[in-house]
């Protein structure tokens, strides 16, 4: 008979046990790492603030709905945009995100219970291709193949980032691939490379050739300029030699010379040497 209270506690200790396991999933809920929780009430619906991860008790008949923060990467293949000069090519286009966890309650209250895959296929792929196609309208198609590019990439992002910021998306590294034209527009491409790149190649010969004939005249400047140093500097010579032949000069450069070779005395056709100097140079 003692034993009956002991058999009766232990009863409904058990009893409360096994309640309380089928009562947790009621109350108690586990929000996963990457994710942040809404608290939804079926009496007023989604309550203000979230749930950091790990677990959390709430009241019963209340939901917790899990929204990921972490980072997702995003690519959108072969949109559809068009050049300024008219040209539709396809291009591939790759952008990273999160989810803002302080704007998370407004965010579920704009799209409702709908996953973040479903909005990143549809809501955000809309405004990815808004983007492209406003920056993408700005450029020729040579040049949004060239340097062109990172820039229209940079504008995309900037776009798109400032479209959707305030629905709780951060957007980061956007990505515009390679334009992807069809088979007529990729041979008029070529074309046109290939007739830039003959100009340019012309362009080279011809200023090869300016190079050319700037070399030649600096030549012909430096020759001219010589023989005109060269010219002054005979012309001083001569002056200096003109100056310094005087009348006495030449009377004492004639003396020396009748007394080194003799009178010379033309007659009847036939010059005569007078002994003179000549004779008694002969008679030593």
């Amino acid at each position: 008979m003692t034993k009956k209270p002991f058999v009766i506690g232990g009863s409904v200790v058990g009893a409360l046990i096994f309640l309380f396991g089928i009562l947790t999933p009621f109350f108690v809920e586990k929000v996963s790492p990457g994710n942040v929780g809404l608290v939804y009430n079926p009496n007023g619906g989604i309550e203000k603030g979230t749930l950091d991860p790990g677990w959390h008790g709430v009241g019963f008949f209340k939901k917790v709905i899990q929204y990921p923060t972490k980072l997702h990467t995003i690519e959108y293949k072969n949109m559809v945009v068009s050049t300024k000069d008219g040209k539709n090519i396809k291009v591939d286009l790759s952008y990273s995100y999160k989810v803002d966890p302080s704007k998370v309650v407004e965010l579920y209250n704009e799209f409702g219970n709908v996953p973040v895959e479903d909005i990143q296929q549809g809501f955000l792929q809309k405004r990815m291709l808004a983007a492209a196609r406003k920056s993408v309208s700005n450029y020729n198609l040579l040049s949004i193949y060239g340097a062109d590019a990172t820039k229209a990439g940079l504008e995309i992002q900037k776009d798109f980032e400032e479209d959707v910021k305030h629905l709780g998306f951060m957007v980061q590294d956007v990505t515009l691939g390679s334009p992807k034209p069809d088979n007529n527009t990729q041979k008029a491409i070529d074309s046109r490379i290939k007739a830039s790149q003959e100009t340019e190649k012309k362009k080279i010969e011809l200023e090869n050739e300016k190079i050319e004939a700037e070399k030649k005249e600096v030549i012909a400047d430096g020759n001219a300029q010589k023989k005109l140093i060269e010219a002054k500097a005979e012309a001083e010579s001569n002056k200096i030699i003109s100056k310094s032949v005087t009348p006495e000069l030449l009377n004492k450069m004639e003396m020396d010379a009748r007394l080194a070779h003799g009178w010379v005395t033309v007659e009847g056709g036939t010059p005569l040497v007078d002994a003179g100097k000549a004779g008694s140079d002969n008679s030593k």
